[in-house]
């Protein structure tokens, strides 16, 4: 089975590198840029990200509109993207550090892929296994997802939502993500140990 997920992931990782043969210089450059390769990037990546929200909520543009717009945008970066590319950043330019690192992003990738995919089938396995705590929990889910819905702005919420994505790549390089949860699970863990002490003694 092990075999077979490795063959898998050797499969997707390959056509991943194809598709984004043409875009790594910029693959690269995103990567550094989301991983906070320098202490001043996310800055950058906050400034730009609430730039082009404050521009989208200036413009107020329709659902349609907008939709039609991102269309045009990503039509016109797909085709004149690599061309760019091509003339700025010359094949002479890449080297083996690039290529390694081009190689991490695209493995980083199908290790999210693989990831995703885990949580899927887990979510299934509990759907059978154990249906109805499977409905109490998404009925739960829903219910909290639409109470904060309706609570904030969508405009802000997806602003927010945005912004946290971005910026978890950075937080998880560096390790911030993971000292805080470690430190909400040791004072979780105390919670709960003081809970059964206060039982015992009732």
């Amino acid at each position: 089975m092990s075999t077979m997920n490795e063959v898998r992931s050797e499969g997707h990782l390959s056509s991943i590198k194809t598709n984004l043969e043409e875009w790594r210089e910029v693959v690269i450059k995103a990567d550094a840029l989301l991983g906070w390769d320098l202490d001043w990037y996310p800055a950058v990546t906050g400034g730009v990200l609430s730039a082009v929200f404050l521009f989208i909520w200036y413009w107020d543009p329709t659902l349609l509109t907008f939709f039609a717009f991102m269309g045009l945008l990503v039509t016109l970066t797909d085709y004149v993207g690599p061309k760019i590319i091509s003339q700025v950043c010359g094949p002479d330019s890449w080297n083996g550090t690039k290529e390694k690192q081009f190689e991490k992003v695209c493995d980083e990738i199908v290790s999210t892929m693989d990831n995703v995919h885990a949580a899927v089938h887990t979510c299934k396995e509990a759907r059978s296994k154990k249906p109805f705590i499977h409905f109490i929990s998404t009925v739960i889910t829903l219910i909290t997802l639409a109470w904060v819905g309706n609570r904030i702005n969508n405009f802000f919420l997806a602003y927010v939502l945005t912004l946290g994505v971005a910026m978890l790549p950075g937080l998880m390089k560096r390790g911030i993500l993971q000292q805080h949860i470690s430190q909400l699970s040791i004072k979780v863990g105390e919670l709960l140990k003081g809970k059964n002490g206060l039982k015992k003694e009732m």
